[in-house]
């Protein structure tokens, strides 16, 4: 079955709980609604994780069963006062969010290979994983993940 955005927010909250330097998450359906999720942030609330609702797109290869591909995208931001914010500074943030995406890669690797809390990790497509570098997204910096899982309908 898909991933729905209960298994979202579910695996959002296990995520929070699995790593320490998470301090607050939000399921989002785009950069309107994080910008307004983000804008009632404040600065000592840092991390944040975003998960976006995701995208879903027929997958089949002339099996019997219609297969999709669930793309999921999730973001380990920080804000940040930009006035105050120097090059080293900056730098210091994206190594910040770098280690805990790579934690938060980690998790996902975990879950495929031992699916406790979310069995459709079992389909997840390691090959797809990314992780981009995000800058001034809504007063934040970080990283964004995105990876594919190919479940049935």
């Amino acid at each position: 079955m898909i991933f729905t955005p209960n298994d979202l927010r579910e695996f959002l909250a296990v995520c929070k709980a699995d790593i320490a330097e998470i301090n607050m998450v939000k399921p989002v359906i785009d950069d309107s609604q994080m910008a307004k999720e983000v804008s009632q942030m404040h600065v000592a609330d840092n991390l944040l994780l975003v998960g976006v609702l995701p995208d879903y797109a027929s997958d089949s290869d002339g099996d019997d069963a219609l297969m999709m591909g669930n793309t999921l995208d999730f973001l380990i931001l920080k804000k940040v006062e930009y006035s105050n914010l120097s090059s080293d500074d900056f730098i210091d943030v994206m190594h910040e969010t770098a280690m805990v995406s790579r934690k938060f890669i980690e998790r996902l690797i975990q879950e495929k290979n031992n699916p406790n809390t979310c069995p459709k990790f079992y389909f997840l497509n390691e090959s797809s994983i990314q992780m981009q570098p995000v800058w001034a997204k809504a007063g934040t910096n970080g990283y964004m993940i995105s990876f594919n899982l190919r479940t049935d309908l």
